[in-house]
């Protein structure tokens, strides 16, 4: 990244023409300008103290009208984990010039740098990372917000909805996952957006059945909130992944489809000790002999408690007769 020292004595005589045009002109001379036909914008060929040379932006107020910021550095692009440079320091400012922005180093670690400023996209939790070549900015949002970009851009995207709650009957379906949604190269127009994230459903009250979760929403993506468990004998709801079936109940759809999957079917009613029994004549007599074999085992334990008393009793006992015997020896002398 080439570091910006000066303005002053780069223009070399008689070679100052301007080139019109969407790419730069190459190859270039020091004091050649050039004007961006595409983006309106014109450059100057400039050259900095280490000999570095870069098309200087001129024309929109940038980098020649704040010299009081004191720009040290200056790209095309906005600043990210590996934009180093040597003698990169905490508090550096840097210059994007083709989108006229302004950043602060505040960690300055080679290939770990970190910037403060106005970036392409804001909003929700910013983390920056690293995938094979390519550098990308994160934005969470683990509640409702509003995200902004500067112009369009292409961006990939992951929505999760609010997971369904399950009911409260004894048998009772549980709440279906929330809807996922994800793709790559989303174009997402210059502008503000509402970031909705929707929140869990509620469980059921008395025998009902849980309620669906809430729709998370990002530009024209929706992902649909999970559906509630049910109650009694009846299906789960539907939603981003079906809710869970009650009893016979069946389980709720996946809807809209591709989103999650079908809550699971309900496992039958009834206590399942008694069912048991009632398949199995010997299975009543073992849990009769387990129950009392339970109450032999507590019947030992008091016994034995009882007898650990006693005997810390006895200790003392003994204990203090020898202090009696002490003092008796003590007066008798």
């Amino acid at each position: 990244m080439p570091r910006y020292r000066s303005q002053t004595s780069l223009v070399t005589a008689g070679r100052s023409g301007i080139h019109s045009g969407t790419s730069a002109p190459s190859p270039a001379h020091v004091g050649q300008r050039w004007f961006n036909t595409a983006t309106a914008v014109t450059y100057q060929y400039t050259r900095d103290a280490a000999g570095t040379k870069f098309w200087l932006d001129i024309s929109s107020g940038g980098i020649g009208a704040v010299a009081s910021r004191s720009v040290d550095w200056v790209g095309d692009t906005d600043p990210h984990l590996e934009t180093n440079g040597s003698g990169l320091a905490v508090g550096d400012v840097y210059y994007n010039r083709e989108a006229d922005r302004y950043f602060t180093c505040t960690t300055a670690t080679t290939n770990a740098n970190v910037w403060a400023g106005r970036f392409a996209g804001s909003g929700g939790i910013e983390t920056t990372y690293k995938s094979g070549s390519d550098f990308y900015r994160v934005h969470t949002f683990l509640g409702s917000g509003t995200f902004e970009m500067d112009s369009t851009t292409s961006v990939d995207y992951l929505v999760v909805a609010g997971g369904g709650g399950a009911s409260s009957y004894h048998v009772a379906g549980g709440g279906g996952a929330g809807g996922l949604r994800t793709a790559a190269g989303f174009s997402t127009a210059a502008g503000t957006y509402a970031i909705t994230v929707g929140a869990g459903g509620l469980g059921g009250i008395y025998s009902a059945s849980g309620s669906n979760g809430g729709n998370s929403v990002f530009s024209s993506i929706t992902a649909t909130g999970g559906g509630g468990g049910s109650s009694g004998n009846n299906a789960g709801l539907a939603g981003g992944s079906g809710g869970g079936g009650s009893n016979a109940g069946a389980g709720g759809a996946a809807s809209p489809a591709g989103q999650g999957n079908a809550g699971g079917a309900g496992g039958g009613s009834g206590n399942p000790i008694e069912a048991v029994a009632a398949e199995v004549p010997e299975a009543q007599d073992k849990l009769e002999l387990q129950v009392q074999m339970q109450l032999v085992v507590q019947e030992q334990r008091m016994i034995i408690e009882q007898v650990r008393l006693h005997h810390t009793l006895v200790e003392e006992l003994v204990g203090l007769l020898m202090v009696a015997a002490e003092v008796l020896v003590m007066e008798g002398e």
